[in-house]
């Protein structure tokens, strides 16, 4: 993959099996491309367990070196499946911020700092998931190139 393709991105939940793959990732630059960096795409949802936002700070902010995140919080329609009157709810809503479960976290893209012409408050996450894909690979005018990545036999 890190021969095929000049940028490369990982979206990342926070949970065991994205976990795994970004640690991968991680690992690989480091031991095999070290000038390369990796993009993180994650969605945080204001209201998750304490431990996975925990665990989500923590590999950002320990890789800054080498990966360029993208922790996006913005309000967003999310499933929700603890409401009989509502099928999704709207995490990081600026009107109902008296309600939130948890601050912003310090570094993040929410509805202040967001350059995304395409957003609307209560678009679904997956719409928004494909239209940041879009979003970055114009940003960064992707094309398929391999760019230095060398093979430890």
């Amino acid at each position: 993959m890190f021969k095929e393709f000049d940028n490369v991105y990982v979206s990342f939940s926070g949970g065991k099996d994205s976990g795994v793959l970004l640690n991968l990732c991680i690992d690989h630059i480091r031991a095999k491309c070290p000038s390369r960096k990796i993009g993180v795409f994650h969605i945080d949802y204001e209201a998750q367990y304490q431990m996975t936002t925990d665990y989500v700070d923590k590999v950002l902010s320990e890789n800054l070196d080498i990966i360029e995140p993208y922790r996006i919080c913005l309000p967003i329609a999310a499933l929700c499946a603890t409401s009989m009157h509502n099928s999704y709810w709207i995490p990081w809503d600026s009107d109902k911020k008296e309600i939130w479960v948890r601050d912003l976290p310090s570094v993040c893209i929410n509805e202040l700092n967001h350059e995304f012409e395409w957003f609307s408050k209560g678009m679904r996450d997956y719409d928004l998931q494909v239209r940041f894909s879009e979003w970055i690979h114009k940003k960064k005018k992707a094309k398929k190139n391999r760019l230095p990545c060398r093979d430890k036999n």
